[in-house]
């Protein structure tokens, strides 16, 4: 009878990746760090940083959510460039094919 359960808003995956690569863009150093942190070597990345343990808004698995696409892209973009540069390669001999007029010539000798 009774709806107990809190509703869920559904997040935009979009958004937040928007979000956290707007605030590492913008965030240089960290903000408002917990003291527990500061025993960890170097500074921490600047996407990092939007980590709630460094003082941004996002928790961390928002935060490596983001990384993880960042690197399926990186990968995705990088298997690409062979494929690209085949297509290139193809489609300016079959330009260059067409544009010389070697068609009409190899089919008017058979007409």
């Amino acid at each position: 009878w009774f709806h107990t359960e809190a509703e869920v808003k559904p997040v935009n995956p979009y958004g937040t990746v928007f979000k956290v690569l707007r605030y590492a863009w913008k965030h240089k150093f960290p903000e408002r760090r917990s003291a527990l942190t500061y025993w960890e070597e170097g500074l921490p990345s600047r996407i990092d940083l939007g980590k709630s343990k460094y003082g941004g808004p996002f928790t961390v698995e928002q935060v490596e959510d983001v990384k993880t696409l960042g690197r399926i892209l990186l990968v995705l973009a990088s298997a690409l460039i062979p494929l690209i540069g085949f297509t290139a390669e193809f489609l300016g001999e079959f330009f260059t094919f067409f544009h010389l007029g070697f068609y009409n010539t190899m089919f008017t000798e058979y007409a």
